[in-house]
């Protein structure tokens, strides 16, 4: 078990070093260590000690594993595995990966939502009701069918929750999705507000319709690149391009 988490801790420090800097200290002052001539900056130490600094310890300036890390990389050089068609392919994967992590996190980050008084109101409102609904599918299957409801409001999904807000007994809601399908939702019949409900959280009610709405602003967004994009399948008779 010591061996794993040896290893982890290595894999841990040798990823942060590999995206913290790529360009050799200029001189012994910007040098923390230097292993069989590779030189560890001071900069790429202070790093590792900010994002994890249970690697360090009262008496020990440098961990051991930041040692090991630089004698297995000579090692690995010294073998060619830099030279590899599977490490070439694992930079490859990690480096698409981080793009899109970082793509989706500026995204999410830019979208901003404020709900609307009607909708914390609505929300509110139902807070305490039982609920009968039909959950219909925009586009009908052999796998998907009209799904009757029945329950308290807090019993149904987020995205269910927010739908509700503005549909009436008899209603039908316009077409949002769920669980990456299209659906609609039939109001039956909505109770009395129960006279034993404890109220509730303002704030709590302001978050959760705040990320449902951002997360469907996300989702629209994904939508608009994959219209824009050019898609080319290549089936066994030949491209087909959408």
């Amino acid at each position: 078990m010591k061996y794993i988490i040896y290893i982890i801790l290595i894999a841990c420090v040798a990823t942060l070093s590999f995206f913290s800097s790529s360009t050799p200290p200029d001189s012994k002052k910007d040098s923390a260590v230097w292993v069989d001539g590779r030189s560890i900056s001071v900069q790429e130490v202070a790093t590792l000690k900010r994002r994890s600094p249970s690697l360090f310890t009262a008496t020990s300036k440098l961990p051991e594993s930041l040692i090991m890390r630089e004698v297995l990389i000579n090692e690995a050089l010294r073998q060619k595995v830099d030279k590899d068609e599977s490490f070439r392919q694992r930079i490859k994967t990690f480096y698409e990966q981080s793009l899109v992590k970082i793509l989706v996190e500026r995204k999410m980050d830019s979208i901003q939502y404020e709900p609307t008084p009607e909708e914390l109101s609505g929300y509110a409102n139902l807070l305490g009701r039982r609920i009968e609904l039909d959950l219909i599918p925009v586009v009908a299957d052999a796998d998907r069918g009209i799904e009757h409801l029945a329950g308290p409001f807090l019993d149904f999904s987020v995205a269910i929750r927010v739908e509700l807000i503005f549909v009436k007994p008899g209603e039908t809601s316009k077409p949002f999705k769920l669980f990456g399908k299209n659906y609609r939702l039939a109001v039956k019949k909505i109770s009395e507000k129960d006279p034993q409900f404890a109220g509730y959280n303002s704030k709590r009610v302001r978050a959760v319709i705040r990320e449902y709405r951002r997360e469907q602003l996300f989702a629209t967004w994904q939508e608009s690149l994959m219209k824009q994009a050019e898609i080319v399948v290549a089936p066994s008779d030949g491209g087909q391009r959408h």
